[in-house]
């Protein structure tokens, strides 16, 4: 497995998406805390909040990694 292989990449494109849904978890949960909203409230905001943009990291993350390999040819060797 490539993983394995490099696992510098793998942290560098794993921290920033943990320090993003930890903050956006977080942040949304003491302001709807400070809002007044109970328990429940505030944990289905804070993971909606933190959720929000999961296909759009996920996204980035791809791209990242993509840009930082030598994709093999798919050329086929077939001729005809």
């Amino acid at each position: 497995m490539r993983s394995f292989q490099l696992p510098l990449d793998v942290l560098r494109i794993a921290i920033p998406l943990v320090l993003y849904f930890a903050i956006m978890f977080f942040v949304s949960f003491a302001m709807a805390k400070r809002l007044g909203a109970d328990y429940p409230r505030s944990a289905s905001v804070a993971f909606t909040s933190a959720g929000n943009n999961f296909e759009l990291a996920i996204a980035v993350a791809i791209a990242v990694s993509a840009s930082t390999r030598a994709w093999p040819s798919r050329r086929s060797s077939a001729v005809g």
